[in-house]
């Protein structure tokens, strides 16, 4: 039998690129306040993301719901104790999974807000997928914490929706893309936008605070460190 120390942290793995990200930031950062070789029990579970995808594009949100409480059980039964989704878009449904949940969630959309009031920022730019940068998703959540929001033009989201799900889903990567992502980042910086919310788990693969022209939330190890910090915090 297995000495439990720490809590079991799910993963609902939507991308394999963003619940990677997830995974080994939780590692990482456990390594680094724990000990060496020390981190908490994580389970993943993964439909297809295909099956996500469709049910977006389909405005099927029903669907979405329905895929996630499945995962969610899965992990349940994998002994997870709570469970993140390293996914952005995907918390379009995410008040509705909360309160359907077999166990505890912890929101994407929260941490981040969290963030930017210790950082104090005001005003911040959202990228991510279309999804996300046209939707209510941190409309809604911003507004909670009096930060206001900013988009790129609809051109320049296309760009960067492109980006993600053509080269980043995929786990492609070139020079192209970055040049791209900052060039957008740098327009915004004019905007006076205090820092740029990487609102998509897989913008981290590209963008970072040594490349990016304004100071990064990066909303994947946000979420992976509010993780790290209940499941060893609340044993």
């Amino acid at each position: 039998m297995i000495e439990k120390t720490y809590k079991n942290i799910g993963i609902v793995a939507v991308t394999s690129e963003g619940a990677a990200l997830c995974y080994k930031n939780i590692v990482s950062e456990s390594m680094k306040r724990i000990g060496k070789n020390i981190h908490p029990e994580i389970s993943l579970h993964n439909v297809s993301f295909s099956d996500y995808y469709q049910a977006l594009v389909n405005d099927d949100y029903q669907k979405i719901v329905d895929i996630l409480l499945y995962s969610i059980k899965k992990l349940q039964l994998m002994g997870a104790d709570f469970a993140i989704i390293p996914a952005n878009t995907i918390h379009c449904v995410f008040n509705e999974i909360q309160k359907m949940s077999p166990i505890p969630l912890l929101s994407i959309l929260e941490t981040t807000s969290k963030e930017c009031q210790l950082q104090k920022y005001k005003k911040v730019c959202v990228l991510g997928t279309i999804f996300t940068m046209q939707g209510k998703l941190y409309k809604e959540s911003f507004e909670k914490c009096g930060i206001d929001l900013f988009t790129p033009s609809m051109e320049e989201q296309e760009v960067i929706n492109s980006i993600i799900m053509d080269v980043l889903i995929p786990g492609k990567n070139n020079n192209n893309s970055i040049e791209k992502v900052i060039s957008i980042i740098n327009r915004v910086k004019s905007s006076e936008c205090d820092a740029v919310a990487l609102a998509c788990t897989e913008l981290p693969v590209i963008i970072n605070n040594d490349n990016s022209p304004l100071p990064v939330l990066n909303t994947t190890n946000l979420l992976s460190s509010a993780a790290l910090e209940l499941a060893i915090n609340n044993k």
